[in-house]
């Protein structure tokens, strides 16, 4: 199974002066200050780390209007010139994986079922991507919104404006909706269980060896709404202003949520964070706990249009919009060392990587210290006259081979005939 290569989103780091320099093997821990590539952005409220692909990256019209993960590891994004597979570092047109004359014009869907198959409209029509290969013209004329697969393999695709739909064999039936079905976008909705739900402005509810059975109470949503799974089991329900919880033993809970406008893409993550993604507002993120937090033009995307949503394997969220391209947010995650954890000073003149899982920090006043499994040991500082030294690290290659130079200096300037001091590498 292949799995995306991560672009490197630092793959023209310059070497720094003094203390921080990348020599031979090792490496920069220290969190830099600034992020100078124009692909990548912090969002100074944001968790995320957001890297983003344009139009000069390879996304036509910087515009991506679908987004989703085949088992494979490919990412298949739909875009106004057809259908892009890209591999985490470069993006290829469709001619490059499908027969000529398919999935080269507008790509408005583009789904994964539950075993795992790429279900993608182009232009009206319907096409499949199972185990490498591509089988099209599997429909026509359709305007789709949301695939769905259950346990027995019954796959329903539900359209923009209150249609219902079977894939049967090798072509798509339509199928009657049920009761109270009013003509806006249909969710089917594979549950954790296998089960699949329908998710309307006129209609909430399961099928069943009985049909489709309600769930809630008879209405008509007078907004439009998102429906995605809930890792619970049931589905998450998003009305403006509203967050349900549609349970499979009938049990409905409801939390208030933000009024968004022009609402268009619903998920929750692995870490049971929602994902509400919007024309108008970016996203809008509920996090477990009931915490609220957004991410938009201001704070790391490009514009705030956001239309679709997906998650990979390994919990990345990749956001799509007209304009806004595909970004994707990776959690930032760091872990802080500081006195209460062993570090022998506050403050921190160079940190180098001085064998593989072992960090050498150097301080200002404290000496030295080694960071290895998330364990601090201190080293006896250097001591001259009374005084407490610091300690400026840096690899190399001396005449037996690799080894870690330091240079103690005091608390002073240091001066340039500061005693130096070699150690062979650990």
């Amino acid at each position: 199974m292949r799995k995306i290569a991560p672009a490197d989103p630092f793959p023209f780091l310059p070497r720094l002066k003094g203390c921080f320099r990348l020599h031979g093997r090792a490496v920069v821990w220290a969190a830099l200050g600034a992020l100078f590539l124009t692909s990548l952005a912090w969002g100074k409220d944001s968790d995320y780390l957001i890297a983003s692909w344009q139009d000069r990256e390879g996304v036509p019209e910087s515009s991506a209007l679908a987004v989703a993960q085949t088992p494979d590891g490919y990412l298949w994004v739909g875009s106004p010139d057809g259908l892009l597979r890209f591999n985490g570092v470069s993006f290829s047109r469709a001619e490059a994986f499908a027969d000529s004359g398919w999935l080269n014009k507008v790509v408005s869907f583009a789904q994964t079922d539950r075993s795992g198959r790429l279900w993608v409209q182009e232009d009206g029509h319907l096409a499949l991507y199972e185990h490498g290969l591509w089988r099209t013209n599997l429909g026509a004329n359709l305007d789709l919104r949301t695939v769905a697969e259950n346990r027995q393999g019954q796959i329903l695709l539900g359209g923009t404006g209150g249609q219902l739909y079977e894939v049967v064999g090798d072509h798509v039936e339509k199928r009657p909706a049920p009761p109270g079905v009013t003509n806006s976008g249909v969710f089917c909705i594979s549950d954790t269980d296998g089960g699949i739900w329908l998710a309307n402005r006129g209609f909430i509810g399961q099928l069943t060896t009985n049909g489709w059975i309600r769930s809630g109470r008879a209405e008509t949503i007078p907004q439009s709404l998102l429906a995605a799974p809930a890792q619970a089991g049931g589905i998450w329900v998003y009305i403006p202003g509203e967050l349900r919880h549609y349970r499979a033993d009938r049990k409905l809970e409801s939390v208030v949520a933000p009024h968004l406008d022009q609402p268009r893409e619903l998920l929750e993550d692995q870490s049971g964070t929602i994902w509400i993604a919007s024309i108008s507002s970016g996203l809008t993120l509920i996090h477990p706990g009931g915490k609220l937090s957004a991410i938009t033009a201001t704070n790391g995307l490009a514009y705030n249009a956001i239309r679709c949503l997906a998650e990979d394997r390994e919990g990345n969220i990749w956001a799509g919009g007209s304009h806004n391209g595909l970004n994707r947010l990776k959690p930032r995650r760091f872990t802080t060392f500081g006195r209460a954890e062993g570090l022998p000073d506050s403050i921190v003149r160079t940190v180098v990587e001085t064998s593989p899982g072992q960090i050498t920090v150097g301080t200002y006043g404290g000496g030295l210290a080694r960071i290895q499994g998330g364990r601090v040991v201190a080293e006896a500082p250097f001591q001259a006259k009374g005084s407490m030294f610091g300690v400026c690290c840096k690899t190399g290659a001396d005449d037996f081979g690799s080894a870690l130079s330091m240079k103690a200096y005091g608390c002073k300037p240091m001066a340039s005939n500061a005693p130096l001091h070699s150690y062979p590498r650990p």
